[in-house]
């Protein structure tokens, strides 16, 4: 079961359940429209509050691969959005 669902299914608010996880509900909310993942320590502690009901699995196998270098295979590094627009603006 995805965040959302649970939420749903127990009438929860996001607020509710980010306290309980000692986050902020914009993560949770930001968890729950894909913008970004959960580590594998916040997502245990998910998996601890909802009782099983959202697994570390279920939370992980939404987590996009990160890319890697054809070349060495070594992890690249992507900047956000607005550090490129920042970057973009500076060369202007």
């Amino acid at each position: 079961m995805l965040i959302d669902e649970y939420l749903k299914k127990h009438k929860m608010k996001m607020a509710h359940l980010a306290n309980h996880v000692d986050c902020h509900a914009q993560t949770i909310r930001a968890y729950i429209k894909g913008i970004r993942w959960p580590g594998y320590e916040m997502a245990k502690r998910i998996e601890i509050f909802t009782e099983g009901e959202v697994t570390v699995d279920e939370l992980m196998a939404s987590r996009p691969p990160r890319p890697r270098c054809p070349c060495c295979g070594r992890y690249i590094l992507q900047k956000n959005r607005e550090e490129e627009d920042d970057d973009m603006d500076e060369k202007e």
